[in-house]
Parts: C-alpha cells; structure tokens; sequence
C-alpha cells in the first residue's frame, strides 16, 4: 500500500503491475494514454510499458505479477496483454462489475497475508485464481501482425 503524490516513469520486465486505487485520485500515464482513476478502479499495466502516477495524494495498492510463474496456464503467457477495457469506454456490465470486486477481494487478500506463512498454501491458490480471472476477464487479443485492430465504440 503507497501513498501517493508521484511515481516516476519505469516499467517492469516480466510483470503485471495491477494498481487499485483504495482513496482519493490517480491520473496513470502509460504509452500514449492518460487514465483517470478513482477509488475502487483497476488498471493494469503490462509489462515492458513506461508508465508513471500523479496524484494529490491517495492511497493505492499496487501489486506486481511475474506472468513467467503462471505458464502452466498459458504456456505462451509473454505473449498476453491485460487491458482494463473501461480505460477507454465507460461500460455498464453486471457481470464484469463483479468480476472486479472478485478481482479487488483477491488482491486484497494477497496484499494482507502475503508476509504471512500460515497461508502461504492459501495465498497460492488465491494467486492462481487471481491469474485466472484476470485470463479470462481483461486478456487482450492482438494480432499478430503489422495492422493492430482495437475496439471502436460499437
């Protein structure tokens, strides 16, 4: 858990960085996109993505994620994008709503007992429900090709 003013440009090699914004306000600069968060939103930023935070001050939870851990899942798991698809266009989904209270529950979890070896056991199966939602919820699928083709508003 971080307190939050600014975080300066980095990126990560083999991680997932999911941040969850617990109080206040974040604008996440990554590639060309500026996304505005408050609390209780997710973003994820995928690796080899400079990304930095500014904030007049909140609370966020960041969590990192080496994806080279849960190739027993996808074994080509370098090659798989995560996208928070409400980045770009505010949707209502009911379901995806509760996907990410899931998603928030898990985090938070791992965040509490991470330090902790009598749940080390439970921490690993909350870990792999955690690569499974977000597998099935946020993966973005991009050809591979020279033309990428993202989602219009329709």
């Amino acid at each position: 858990m971080i307190y939050v003013e600014s975080i300066k440009p980095h990126l990560h090699y083999d991680e997932l960085e999911i941040i969850l914004v617990l109080k206040g306000k974040i604008t996440l600069y990554k590639m060309e996109r500026k996304v505005e968060l408050k609390e209780g939103d997710i973003a994820f930023v995928n690796r080899k993505v400079s990304h930095y935070i500014k904030s007049e001050g909140a609370y966020i939870l960041s969590i990192l994620v080496k994806l080279s851990e849960f190739k027993h899942i996808y074994d080509k798991m370098e090659y798989v994008e995560f996208l928070a698809i409400d980045e770009m266009i505010q949707y209502n989904r009911p379901l995806k709503q509760k996907l990410d209270t899931c998603t928030i529950d898990y985090l938070v979890f791992i965040f509490q007992h991470q330090n902790n070896q009598r749940f080390r056991s439970e921490l690993f199966f909350y870990e792999d429900q955690l690569m499974h939602t977000l597998f099935a919820t946020y993966q973005l699928r991009i050809n591979i090709n020279e033309k990428e083709e993202y989602l219009d508003n329709e």
